[in-house]
C-alpha cells in the first residue's frame, strides 16, 4: 500500500502529458512562392519586398533573401531593398522550412525620368530648331521623339522621329514648316516600360523673305536642272532608275526614292517645298521635302488648269517663271504664276521660248525663237521694258554670272558684259552639246576636244584644267563647292560630284 500511494500522483503526472503530445498539428510547407512589389526602384530609395505563398496556410513563412548584384541593390532579411546604382538586378526569395523553393524578380533601379523641350533662337520661315534634354530614366531601349502641328490642330501630330539610343541632349532641326504659321511641337520621352513624359513649346514662323531663288546657284537649271540641295540632301535625278526623283544625304548615305512613280526634270527647291516637272504631261508639281503630298500647281484660267512646262524654269520671290508648254494658241509663251497656283501672268513674249530663262538683278533673261532666228532678250519681271540684247541664227544655253551674260553662239561658247551690251567675246574652249556652268569665276563645261571629260578653265576660257577622265559628261551642276555632274558609259549614267579644285572624286550613286 505504501508503494501505491506513491505511484498515484505520478500517474495523474503522466497521462495528461501524453494527450497534449498526441494533439499537436504536423507543419505545412510551402510548395510555391511568388515576390510581390515594384519592379523598378529609383536610384537612391528603399522599398519593401513580400511574397505570396502556397498553400496559403503554410506554417514557416519566413524567408532568405539575396541580391545578384550588390552594387546595385542589396536586400535584407525582412524583404527591404537599398537601391544604389543604376542597372539590372535580380532578386531571390528561398523559404527556410526545408522545402527549399525558391523564386525570383527582375528589378530595374532607374533615374527620374524628365523632359524640357526649348525652342532654340534660329527659327526661320520654314524651319525651327529644338533642343530636348531629358533624364533617361529607363538607361537603356528608351525612345523620344517630337511632334509638330498647327494650332490649335493638335490632335494629329506629326512625329519627327524615334530613337533607341542614350542621348542626354539633343538638339535637331524639322524643316518642313509653312511661312508665318503658328505652331504647336510637343517633345516626349517613353521610358522601356511604357511610361511617357512630355513637354511642349508654341512658337510662329517668320514671314518668307524676298530674294529667294531656287536651285540655289543661277545657272543649275541651265540645261535640266537634274540637281539641287536643301540643308543636308542632295536632290537629283536617278538617270538608271528611268528618271525616278532621288535624294541621298550630303555625306552620301541614306538613298532613298521619293515622290510619285513618275520620271521628274527641273528640279527647283524652296523650302519647305520642291518643285520639278513631273511625267509625260509635263506637270509641274510640288511636294514636301520628303517626297510626300505631291501635287501639280493650277494654273488659273487655263484650259487644262495645271502648269504644263516642257522646258526648265525658275523661281524666285515665291513665283514661278516657265514656258507655258501645252495651252494654244500661247504655247511656249512665257508666264509667270505664284507657287500657291494663283495670280497667273503673261509675260507678253511673242515668238517661241527656246529652253532658257535666268533671273538676274531683278530682271528676266531669255531667248526667243521667231521663225529664222534667235532673240535674245531682257525685261522687268512683271514683262514690261523688253528690250532686245543679241540676236543670231542659232543661240542657245543662256546663262548669266557676275554681270555677264553666257551663251553658245552656233558651237562657240561666248560672253557680253551686260554693262557693255555689244561687246562680245568668243571663248577659245570647245563646249559639247552646250554643257556647262559658270560659278567662282570658273567655267567648268563638257570637253569636247577631249573625250568629253570635265574640265575647268577662267572665266574668259583659259587656263585650262581637266578635273576628271570620266568620258561623256552630259550635265554639270555646281553646288557648295562640289561640281555635280552625269556620266554616260556603257548605256549606264552615273551621278559624280568633285571638289571644284578637282580633289576628292566620289561617286554619288
Amino acid at each position: 500500500m505504501r508503494y501505491m500511494k506513491k505511484l498515484i500522483p505520478l500517474i495523474f503526472v503522466i497521462v495528461p502529458m501524453f494527450f497534449i503530445t498526441c494533439n499537436k498539428k504536423p507543419d505545412i510547407p510551402i510548395t510555391n512562392i511568388w515576390i510581390k512589389g515594384d519592379s523598378t526602384v529609383l536610384k537612391g530609395q528603399t522599398c519593401k519586398y513580400s511574397v505570396a505563398v502556397l498553400p496559403d496556410n503554410a506554417t514557416n513563412l519566413k524567408m532568405a533573401w539575396s541580391s545578384s548584384d550588390e552594387s546595385i541593390l542589396t536586400i535584407s532579411n525582412d524583404g527591404t531593398a537599398t537601391a544604389k546604382n543604376y542597372g539590372n538586378v535580380t532578386i531571390y526569395a528561398q523559404s527556410t522550412d526545408g522545402s527549399n523553393v525558391n523564386t525570383s524578380r527582375n528589378i530595374y533601379v532607374l533615374s527620374k525620368t524628365a523632359i524640357s523641350i526649348r525652342l532654340v533662337d534660329n527659327l526661320t520661315y520654314y524651319s525651327a530648331r529644338f533642343s530636348i534634354s531629358f533624364t533617361n530614366g529607363s538607361f537603356s531601349n528608351f525612345s523620344y521623339g517630337l511632334y509638330f502641328n498647327t494650332v490649335p490642330e493638335v490632335d494629329s501630330l506629326h512625329n519627327v522621329g524615334k530613337y533607341k539610343a542614350s542621348y542626354p541632349d539633343s538638339v535637331f532641326n524639322f524643316n518642313m514648316l509653312e511661312a508665318n504659321t503658328k505652331y504647336y511641337a510637343r517633345g516626349y520621352i517613353q521610358n522601356k516600360f511604357g511610361i511617357t513624359y512630355s513637354d511642349s513649346v508654341i512658337f510662329q514662323t517668320t514671314e518668307l523673305p524676298t530674294g529667294i531663288m531656287g536651285n540655289y546657284m543661277l545657272n543649275n537649271a541651265l540645261t535640266n536642272g537634274y540637281v539641287a540641295k536643301c540643308d543636308n540632301w542632295i536632290y537629283f535625278v536617278n538617270q538608271n532608275k528611268r528618271n525616278k526623283l532621288y535624294r541621298i544625304k550630303d555625306d552620301l548615305t541614306d538613298l532613298q526614292k521619293i515622290g510619285s512613280d513618275s520620271a521628274v526634270s527641273s528640279i527647283n527647291i524652296i523650302a519647305p517645298y520642291i518643285f520639278y516637272e513631273g511625267g509625260l504631261v509635263e506637270f509641274v508639281m510640288k511636294s514636301k521635302l520628303d517626297g510626300s503630298n505631291p501635287q501639280p500647281i493650277p494654273a488659273p484660267g487655263m484650259s487644262y488648269q495645271v502648269i504644263r512646262s516642257e522646258y526648265p524654269f525658275q523661281i524666285l520671290n515665291n513665283e514661278i517663271y516657265y514656258a507655258n508648254s501645252y495651252f494654244p494658241p500661247n504655247t511656249y509663251k512665257l508666264y509667270k504664276v505664284s507657287t500657291q497656283g494663283t495670280n497667273l501672268t503673261s509675260l507678253n513674249t511673242t515668238g517661241v521660248q527656246n529652253f532658257c530663262i535666268n533671273l538676274y538683278n531683278n530682271k528676266l533673261y531669255y531667248i526667243e525663237y521667231n521663225g529664222s532666228v534667235d532673240i535674245i532678250y531682257t525685261c522687268n519681271l512683271d514683262g514690261s521694258g523688253k528690250v532686245e540684247v543679241y540676236r543670231n541664227n542659232i543661240v542657245h544655253a543662256l546663262g548669266i554670272y557676275d554681270n555677264l551674260m553666257f551663251f553658245v553662239d552656233g558651237g562657240n561658247l561666248s560672253s557680253m558684259d551686260l554693262n557693255n551690251l555689244g561687246h562680245i567675246q568668243v571663248l577659245p574652249i570647245q563646249v559639247y552639246n552646250e554643257i556647262y556652268n559658270v560659278a567662282n569665276y570658273n567655267i567648268f563645261f563638257s570637253n569636247a576636244a577631249d573625250s568629253y571629260k570635265l574640265y575647268k578653265s577662267d572665266i574668259n576660257g583659259n587656263s585650262l584644267s581637266k578635273m576628271s577622265d570620266d568620258t561623256v559628261v552630259t550635265e554639270v551642276y555646281v553646288i557648295d563647292d562640289w561640281i555635280y555632274y552625269y556620266c554616260f558609259t556603257n548605256n549606264t549614267s552615273y551621278l559624280y560630284r568633285i571638289k571644284r579644285d578637282g580633289s576628292n572624286h566620289q561617286l554619288v550613286n
